[in-house]
């Protein structure tokens, strides 16, 4: 039985796995680009990549409640690739491992794109860990598991410093 988050793909049936959330969880950019559950257009376009079946399930029906547009893919270069054909607003990237190789694929997205915000979604670390985060690029870092209110209340500031920001430079 299918999970009611997985579904159909150009009418093909998407069978369950994270390998498959690319197509499993994705608004489909032909059908519906940019168009939250009600038609309307999307406030903002989050691609997450992450390889937890139980927090992608999480990040898609938190922000899809929210009529935000949502991709979750399972790994970086699925990610990567996406970042190459599509405009994000924020990139919500899990990370599994401790250390440099963990944080690698946040300094890759940051080498490439300044524009998407960098959410880093990781287990409780160390302070050194944290910091090495923001030294790669992230610009929030969200502890898992995590209070969704806090999730959008961080991801709306964030927006709101940014577009602050960018009105003060134009």
């Amino acid at each position: 039985m299918l999970k009611p988050w997985l579904g159909h793909y150009r009418g093909q049936p998407l069978r369950q796995g994270v390998g498959r959330m690319l197509h499993t969880m994705a608004t489909s950019a032909q059908d519906r680009a940019s168009l939250g559950e009600d038609g309307r257009r999307a406030q903002h376009r989050f691609l997450c990549i992450v390889q937890d079946t139980a927090l992608a399930q999480e990040l898609f029906t938190l922000f899809r409640a929210r009529d935000e547009e949502t991709q979750i893919v399972a790994t970086e270069a699925e990610g990567l690739s996406l970042l190459l054909r599509k405009q994000w607003d924020a990139v919500l990237l899990e990370i599994r491992r401790p250390g440099r190789q963990g944080y690698a694929p946040c300094a890759r997205v940051r080498k490439y794109w300044r524009g998407p915000l960098v959410l880093l979604l990781t287990s409780p670390a160390a302070g050194a860990d944290v910091v090495r985060g923001y030294e790669m690029g992230a610009d929030a870092y969200v502890m898992v598991p995590f209070d969704p209110r806090e999730l959008v209340a961080r991801v709306e500031a964030l927006f709101q410093r940014s577009n602050h920001r960018a009105s003060a430079m134009a």
